[in-house]
């Protein structure tokens, strides 16, 4: 048996069951191969530490405004039941955007009145008491830190500047902390560009620092191997949102390059494949990826004023071949965002607004959508 009917085979063994149409959560979320709930709505599920959920909250339901409804407020939320319930364990002054918790459980997280803003509100806040206290830790000069450019090992912490990317101050700057985020400095301040911000950071095992940037011709991939003393360019024209380490390569989920999908990175040759190609059903950004139980699950959104789906795929052998978990249609004056996901030992959490159709009604749901995750016996966690 080849190894791409071997994988096919595998994928298909991996799926938990597929079932009925009339239990569907909702017509236009089509071919699923495993089970899915919606979780309480405005509740957005950002981390995963140690068997609690960690989110926060959005507009109140009786807001019909979907674009007043991504808005954040400034709760931090808790559960330690997956989602079932939830406990006010904190509020912010300023909308939580991004929840990060490193290896010995000290909690961050960050807040901004408005990231696009050219004048930066961003700051980060520490808990090391599982979040009875926080302190202020960094003001960030532009735009603020989403979860996505967050990265911690050993003590050692990087956070970069995503958001404003207009003519100015632009956010465009990596800071780094030596002692668990205690104390911080610039380590990395290129000149003001415009439509210049920063996308995915992450450390692999051996120290070295990714930071991925765009947008448009600002479009790499920099890496440090000197703890972000210097950094190279390692890849141009590629500007991904997410990442998985493996030991041999790392995959990029595309927000923007040479194609719409996932980018397999060799870290020994820096050569740079495709992965997985989503177009043309699938055109559009990468904003998360996550590695569980063997599986990488990938996440494809559809921005508002596009017809196309949004989709999740999915991989048994570490990005060689991808798998369709399913899809989401809409329509384009609402967009559908899988904008962050999150694994514990049984679910996967995506962060989702998305129209929703059960025969003849809609409504437009902000919140998290809690699905079964596939287990493989050929992969490791």
């Amino acid at each position: 048996m080849n190894k791409r009917i071997l994988t096919i085979v595998i994928a298909l063994a991996c799926v938990i069951a597929s079932f009925p149409d009339e239990a569907r959560a909702a017509d236009n979320f089509r071919e699923f191969v495993t089970e899915f709930e919606f979780l309480e709505w405005g509740v957005t599920v950002l981390e995963y530490h140690n068997g609690t959920l960690w989110a926060t909250r959005l507009g109140r339901e009786n807001d019909y405004d979907p674009q007043a409804r991504r808005w954040r407020t400034g709760e931090l939320l808790a559960s330690v039941d997956r989602g079932e319930s939830w406990l006010l364990v904190y509020e912010f002054p300023s909308p939580v955007n991004a929840i990060y918790i490193d290896e010995t459980g000290n909690i961050f997280v960050t807040t901004t009145e408005d990231r696009w803003a050219a004048e930066g509100t961003g700051l980060l806040y520490k808990s090391g008491d599982g979040g009875a206290t926080f302190r202020m830790v960094l003001e960030v000069i532009s735009g603020v830190p989403l979860r996505w450019n967050i990265a911690s090992q050993n003590g050692t912490m990087f956070v970069s500047e995503y958001g404003f990317k207009g003519v100015g101050d632009n956010a465009r700057r990596i800071y780094r902390s030596l002692d668990f985020g205690e104390t911080w400095g610039i380590i990395f301040q290129p000149p003001p560009k415009y439509n210049y911000h920063m996308h995915t950071t992450i450390i692999t095992e051996d120290g070295t620092v990714y930071q991925s940037v765009g947008d448009g011709e600002h479009a790499k991939i920099i890496r440090s191997a000197d703890n972000g003393y210097n950094w190279e360019t390692v890849a141009y024209g590629f500007q991904p949102t997410s990442a998985v380490v493996f030991d041999t390569h790392i995959l990029w989920g595309l927000d923007g390059g040479p194609w719409y999908g996932v980018a397999r990175y060799c870290r020994q040759s820096g050569m740079i494949t495709n992965s997985l190609d989503v177009a043309p059903r699938f055109s559009s950004s990468n904003y998360d990826m996550a590695f569980a139980h063997g599986i990488v699950y990938a996440m494809f959104l559809s921005y508002g004023g596009y017809d196309h789906p949004a989709a999740i795929f999915f991989s048994a052998d570490k990005g060689d071949t991808w798998n369709l978990l399913g899809y989401i249609t809409g329509a384009p004056e609402f967009g559908i965002g899988l904008i962050h996901l999150v694994t514990d030992d049984k679910f996967g959490y995506i962060d989702i607004g998305t129209p929703i159709y059960r025969g003849d009604e809609f409504e437009f749901f902000r919140g998290t959508l809690r699905f079964e995750l596939l287990r493989c016996s050929n992969g490791d966690n």
